[in-house]
């Protein structure tokens, strides 16, 4: 619920289109070891079962692409070519999706293939290992996501490679990497997810690292940039733009950080899953810090903003648990949606003074008229609103655990989507009128992917929760507050009337 991101919705994404594309896998035969050879004509091209492989022939352009086998194999060999009609032809392509959720132990990729498709190998638990040809030039997304045993990867002769897909080789368990010369983007979520990776060498060609590239590499202490690469630099265990004024991953990073003045952008995703990073000093010439730059940073313990940050993106700090206190600059015009979901040891969140857009209310972010709760990821024990709030934003309580009771004031009006998300050791709330209103929906859209998410109010949160709401005349009607509440509890809350 605290929003995966980008790097987390990417990996949602590339395991829902693995799902998709799952649903049309062909049944394996019962027997592998048949050779058999088969020709099966269709509009632009034939399919072949050689030796229990299946390719599909292009005869315009004199091809043939790897497509899947006809039965459970372990070693697989894909060649060079294959006969097909009096002739050899080139077999140049693996199929998205030709080997997922296989039994396969190894891979051994032939000459002439160009391009391994989206998640040609995603979830196949057995491999261990896969050696690439000297001319293949695409790793496509999700290649061999989630190939959790996969460490051996032969790819140093293939220096043709020029990208290297979005997930492509994420939840694997590659300990080192060489990026060849020859390739120039690395796709978002590339390695996230290879907790034993420890060291990565970039070469010269290399211009952008997509979002979270590196995410979850909780080993990574080594990033290393090829002397001749024009594009990207590295310090400090930083990967930066090279001129240094961007930062794309800080991955490897540990304790103290200082980051240099020159720089003016983090990406969203730099630090994510950073559990290393114990305080960060960001520059002056920094104005905004994106969304997700910072989450899930647990051993996180310190932040200094400079006092010209102007925008704290959404979930810039969630499940940053290390945070206990943190000031919002005086320069701060936006702090969007809520930065600090799962935030549970931040009891205290000041505002600077002199900042005219938001305030500090018993250690809560709020609006700059007290009126909206923005922010409120520790607040602990029994507690009554203060007079002043009128509405508790989307997200404001999102993943605190230690709020148990709430007591809404007299003139309170509006709950806001997912407010109380996984509120664990809630256990009562009290509405002292029936005009509160909560969202008609548990559904919002996402400002990211402009798809739906679903966003109940109380979702999550124990099935032992006591609401007490005053006696309506219109009782469980539609729109009423017991039916609002019985749609964000999933009719799993107490609810009492008085």
């Amino acid at each position: 619920m605290s929003g995966k991101k980008k790097s987390l919705s990417i990996m949602a994404g590339i395991m829902c289109l693995c799902l998709i594309f799952s649903g049309v896998r062909v049944k394996a035969e019962e027997n592998p070891e048949t050779d058999i050879v088969t020709s099966v004509d269709e509009t632009e091209s034939d399919m072949l079962i050689i030796d229990g492989l299946k390719f599909k022939i292009d005869r315009e352009n004199g091809t043939a692409c790897a497509c899947g086998t006809s039965g459970s194999l372990s070693k697989l060999v894909i060649p060079g070519t294959i006969p097909f009609e009096g002739n050899n032809i080139p077999v140049t392509e693996i199929a998205d999706y030709a080997f997922e959720d296989s039994t396969l132990k190894s891979v051994k990729i032939g000459e002439n293939v160009i391009r391994i498709g989206e998640g040609a190998f995603a979830f196949c638990p057995s491999l261990k290992k896969a050696a690439f040809p000297l001319g293949c030039k695409e790793i496509g997304d999700a290649a061999f996501f989630m190939c959790n045993r996969l460490a051996d990867i032969d790819i140093g002769s293939a220096t043709g490679i020029t990208y290297i897909g979005e997930g492509a080789f994420a939840g694997t368990a590659l300990d080192d990497f060489l990026v060849p010369d020859k390739t120039e983007e690395i796709g978002a979520s590339a390695f996230a997810g290879c907790s034993a990776m420890r060291s990565i060498t970039i070469g010269k060609k290399c211009s952008w690292i997509g979002d979270g590239a590196f995410s979850g590499c909780s080993a990574l202490s080594s990033i290393t940039v090829s002397g001749k690469n024009k594009y990207l630099s590295c310090n400090d265990g930083c990967l930066y733009s090279f001129d240094g004024t961007i930062l794309l991953s800080a991955a490897a990073v540990s304790g103290e950080l200082v980051l240099p003045e020159g720089l003016t952008a983090i990406q969203p995703y730099a630090f994510e899953d950073n559990t290393r990073v114990s305080s960060v000093v960001l520059p002056k010439n920094l104005k905004e810090l994106s969304e997700y730059s910072f989450y899930n940073c647990t051993g996180l313990k310190k932040i200094k903003f400079s006092d010209n940050i102007t925008f704290i993106g959404d979930n810039a700090f969630s499940g940053c648990t290390g945070l206990k206190t943190i000031t919002i600059p005086a320069a701060c015009g936006t702090v969007q949606g809520n930065p600090f979901k799962y935030c549970t040891k931040l009891s205290k969140i000041k505002v600077a003074k002199g900042n005219k857009n938001y305030k500090a209310v018993k250690g809560m972010l709020t609006s700059y008229d007290k009126k909206t709760i923005i922010a409120a990821p520790a607040k602990s024990g029994s507690y009554t609103l203060y007079s002043k709030c009128r509405s508790i934003g989307d997200f404001a309580f999102c993943g605190n655990t230690k709020l148990e009771k709430l007591e809404l004031n007299t003139q309170f009006k509006t709950i806001g989507a997912a407010a109380f998300y996984d509120c664990k050791g809630l256990k009562y709330i009290f509405f002292p009128n029936s005009g509160v209103s909560l969202p008609e929906s548990e559904y919002i859209e996402d400002i990211y992917t402009d798809e739906m998410q679903y966003c109940p109010v109380f979702g999550e949160c124990s099935s032992g929760l006591e609401i007490n709401i005053p006696f309506e005349a219109e009782s469980g009607a539609k729109g009423s507050l017991e039916y609002l509440i019985n749609l964000h509890t999933g009719g799993k809350a107490i609810i009492t009337a008085r």
